[in-house]
């Protein structure tokens, strides 16, 4: 997505993106490296989001109970969250 436009376009949604979706969650993380934890974040998300998104319709994910991927995926968020 970030590949799409015009140089002024990318330059702007890569801001844009940044501090919505980096910066402010940072803020409002404690411990360490809450930058780095707040990429990763993102990260994990919008990889989380393209796989379902890629193995839909008939994918694991699409017969997986939303309970049971949580439990797959939330420890490793929380991990970043709280910075353990």
């Amino acid at each position: 997505m970030f590949s799409l436009g015009d140089d002024d376009e990318r330059t702007l949604l890569r801001e844009r993106f940044r501090e919505q979706v980096t910066d402010r969650p940072a803020a409002l993380l404690t411990g360490p490296d809450p930058q780095v934890r707040a990429e990763l974040i993102a990260g994990q998300l919008l990889d989380l989001g393209a796989t379902l998104s890629l193995h839909r319709p008939d994918g694991v994910g699409g017969r997986t109970p939303p309970d049971r991927l949580a439990d797959l995926y939330v420890p490793g968020l929380q991990r970043l969250i709280d910075g353990d």
